[in-house]
């Protein structure tokens, strides 16, 4: 997308940053730099600048919603930039070896990334529980379940 419209990608990656710090200031609330309004605003911003690439937690959660929101939303975006590219490209771009394998390349990669994250997430992924005041995490090796204390 960025050969075919340069202009285009960077309004998108700019709103795709406004979009993201946004929702770092409204749905996160970070205490990092809280005590300065302008701070914490250009925190929000490189953070959005950040989810431009991958994700990563600006306040200690529960993430489960918040990676599907945002890897949904990267999905939606690839398949988008996909489309377009493959709608608008040339007959001499088309026509080219390497046309195919990018067009693939911006979606099926993704898509066994997200397969992996969600196999390791329901299986090998610790969890962590409160017990009174002990933080208890367990996780299964194999077909044993081992607890830490």
């Amino acid at each position: 997308m960025a050969y075919l419209f340069p202009y285009w990608t960077i309004l998108a990656c700019g709103i795709h940053i406004l979009v993201m710090a946004a929702w770092i200031q409204i749905f996160e609330h970070p205490t990092f730099c809280s005590h300065n309004r302008i701070a914490e605003y250009a925190f929000s911003l490189a953070l959005g600048a950040v989810y431009l690439f991958t994700y990563i937690l600006s306040v200690e959660a529960r993430t489960r919603y918040r990676y599907a929101i945002y890897y949904t939303t990267c999905l939606l975006q690839n398949i988008t930039c996909g489309a377009l590219w493959f709608v608008y490209a040339t007959n001499d771009l088309i026509n080219t070896v390497y046309f195919l394998p990018l067009l693939l390349l911006t979606v099926i990669p993704y898509v066994i990334g997200l397969i992996i994250m969600v196999v390791y997430y329901l299986f090998f992924h610790p969890r962590a529980r409160k017990c009174g005041r002990d933080i208890i995490v367990s996780f299964k090796a194999g077909d044993q379940l081992s607890e830490i204390r």
